[in-house]
């Protein structure tokens, strides 16, 4: 049986070295967070069942004069702000075909980046 009051004597304190040239681990910022938050849900079950019976009700792209058939829902809103609470909100989805969704897309992303965001999106190989 132990005696209690006799404590273990604990040695000189441990030192610890600072490695300036260990690798750091980059924390992700808000866009790539919120990336990896949406393909989570873009490939869950629910979304593909959602997105089929969306895109048979609606076949065609909504852009005027396109017509083309639609193979995307779109976000109206974007996913900017509290698009988690809109993400499932079928008000705010769109028809596109897949052109017309990219020009679309890139059109946002120049205005986000117009607003001082560039440093948060960065294109591999720019």
């Amino acid at each position: 049986m132990t005696n209690r009051s006799q404590s273990p004597r604990l040695g000189p304190p441990m030192i610890r070295r600072l490695d300036l040239a260990a690798a750091v681990r980059r924390l992700p910022t808000e866009l790539e967070a919120g990336n990896a938050a949406r393909a989570t849900l873009y490939a869950s079950p629910k979304w593909r069942n959602e997105r089929r019976a969306f895109l048979k009700l609606h076949p065609a792209c909504i852009t005027p004069g396109c017509g083309q058939r639609a193979v995307v829902i779109d976000h109206r809103d974007g996913h900017e702000g509290d698009w988690p609470a809109r993400f499932w909100n079928q008000k705010t989805w769109q028809p596109m075909c897949l052109i017309c969704h990219a020009r679309k897309s890139r059109a946002e992303l120049t205005s986000w980046r117009g607003r001082g965001h560039e440093n948060l999106y960065q294109v591999s190989g720019a």
